[in-house]
């Protein structure tokens, strides 16, 4: 009901309309609000202007924009684009973009195995550090969602590929969500303490790891981590305080917890 709410305030807006300033981004988030709102032709003359504009020196960048175009064909209209998504890869096989787009179609209907490959592909044709690692923590969950196991291997790519230490945050991040996964604590847990070293405000992943602290009744630990998302928070979260209540108690700090 939400997603048609905002379809029909969409629909009382001007005509999507081209600005000689739009950026590529710009071009992509055009791009995306046509095909929700199903206007074929808004949708023909952003993807005539962005060729004029981006792809006579670069043709990458077409078939970036198409690719793009047909993951959110998929996501918004549910239309069947695998088969384009394949033939484009395989005229273009080191393109990670593709590769790229394919694994999160095969993500979203939890085909891992396919999703797995398409994420490897994408790291193995990326050329930049940080999105390869994103490439990789996308592999690695779909691995584990497969069935694999030797989610050490991964590990030792994120190492490697962090030879300066620039990327730390990333790395933790993403042990994080893989050793929550294969629900192994004691890496769940030093990963994500690790990442919250660099990232002291992030409050969904702090919350996370104090409940699941709660749940192994690590208490002292879990209480630790609700006390300073109870100092911390901007806005009021009864959770939070509800929680901290059940630590403090817990601890038998019967004052606090009341």
């Amino acid at each position: 009901p939400e997603k048609e709410s905002k379809k029909e305030n969409l629909d009382k807006n001007q005509p999507i309309e081209i600005k000689d300033h739009w950026a590529e981004k710009d071009y992509e988030n055009g791009l995306m609000e046509s095909i929700f709102l199903n206007d074929s032709n808004a949708k023909n003359e952003i993807i005539d202007s962005f060729n004029v504009k981006f792809c006579k020196d670069d043709p990458d960048k077409f078939i970036n924009f198409k690719s793009f175009e047909l993951y959110i064909e998929f996501v918004f209209n549910k239309k069947d684009t695998l088969s384009e998504l394949k033939q484009l890869l395989k005229e273009n096989p080191n393109n990670p973009k593709l590769s790229r787009q394919l694994g999160l179609i095969y993500e979203k209907i939890e085909e891992h195995g396919y999703a797995y490959k398409h994420f490897s592909l994408a790291f193995e044709n990326s050329s930049e550090t940080k999105i390869k690692l994103n490439d990789l923590s996308k592999a690695a969950k779909n691995y584990l969602k497969n069935g694999g196991e030797n989610y050490k291997k991964f590990i030792y790519q994120m190492i490697d590929l962090n030879i300066d230490n620039e990327y730390d945050s990333k790395i933790f991040s993403a042990l994080s969500t893989i050793s929550k996964d294969i629900k192994n604590d004691f890496l769940y847990s030093i990963s994500t303490e690790a990442y919250l070293i660099g990232k002291p405000l992030d409050h969904d992943n702090r919350f996370s790891l104090a409940y699941r602290y709660g749940e192994i009744e690590e208490t002292k630990l879990a209480y630790y981590h609700y006390r300073f998302l109870n100092n911390n928070q901007k806005d009021e979260d009864s959770s939070y305080w509800n929680n901290f209540g059940v630590e403090a108690s817990n601890l038998e700090l019967n004052t606090i917890s009341v």
